[in-house]
């Protein structure tokens, strides 16, 4: 399911090139889910991918429409980023910030913490 979810998926982000509020996009998406057993939906996110459970959800609706969420924490963090640097995600969330680490090559390991289980 996961190759499903991963060719959806890009073939669904294509509709937001010009318009990220495509309105049919999440009507589209919910048929395709349904007709391939709702796999786990997998989207670009940076320069990388990210696998969210729902598009409806405000954090999972954000990086859908916009690709990333929250870049200017990153981008304060990563200022004082250095060579084989250990990042720590307190309450990761779906791990946006940390996928941002992970793709720096400055970064050596990546540790996340959520406390909600859902």
């Amino acid at each position: 399911m996961k190759i499903w979810g991963r060719n959806i998926s890009t073939t669904l982000h294509s509709f937001r090139i010009n318009d990220p509020y495509f309105r049919g996009k999440d009507r589209i998406f919910r048929i395709f889910r349904s007709l391939t057993g709702y796999p786990r939906l997998t989207i670009p996110y940076g320069r990388g991918w990210i696998t969210i459970n729902e598009q409806g959800e405000a954090l999972e609706r954000f990086v859908w429409h916009y690709g990333l969420h929250e870049p200017e924490v990153w981008k304060a963090l990563s200022a004082l980023a250095e060579k084989d640097e250990v990042f720590w995600d307190i309450g990761a969330n779906i791990g946006t910030v940390a996928i941002q680490a992970l793709l720096d090559e400055r970064v050596k390991y990546v540790h996340c913490f959520e406390p909600n289980p859902q």
